[in-house]
């Protein structure tokens, strides 16, 4: 079992959290998740209880988390090889939803390389014009925050008001 990531306890969020686990309402909570690759593992722990998701949640999740990326991305890189961008993130056994928009890969793609030396060229993606100058690790933190940003707005919308009143 590979362990990605677990964060969220009481009202603050802890600065190592991913914008993934706040996409799910973690504010106030403690949260495993296992496998970025799917949710199929992934377990919602809360008061000591675990919650498990049924396929058709998980779908649920994955495609507004899908939604968001392709938000965030959309005007920051374009896809020009999808073959070869797949086959690229499958030879660096980088974890991705196939299943998903392949401009979703290009985020797992900077949560799991070192873009030193990256050549995104050489794996079928494009910069567009806007962002040419601004180097790949100044973009995926701005990726990071902008995603960020849409899922905590989402957990405030949708989830705080449901779970925690």
């Amino acid at each position: 079992m590979q362990i990605d990531s677990f964060v969220c306890k009481s009202e603050f969020l802890m600065p190592e959290a991913s914008p993934w686990l706040m996409a799910h309402g973690c504010m106030r909570a403690w949260h495993l998740r296992v496998s970025m690759r799917s949710l199929q593992s992934h377990a919602h722990v809360r008061c000591g209880r675990s919650i498990n998701y049924s396929d058709n949640e998980k779908d649920i999740v994955n495609r507004r988390l899908e939604k968001f990326k392709i938000l965030v991305l959309k005007d920051k890189f374009k896809v020009t090889d999808q073959k070869l961008l797949l086959s690229k993130l499958l030879e660096a056994r980088i974890s991705f939803n196939q299943d998903l928009d392949p401009l979703c890969w290009v985020f797992d793609l900077l949560r799991s390389t070192s873009l030193d030396g990256l050549n995104i060229k050489e794996l079928g993606l494009a910069v567009m014009p806007d962002f040419n100058q601004v180097s790949l690790s100044d973009l995926r933190d701005e990726i990071n925050k902008e995603f960020f940003e849409l899922s905590e707005a989402h957990y405030t919308r949708y989830i705080q008001p449901k779970s925690f009143n």
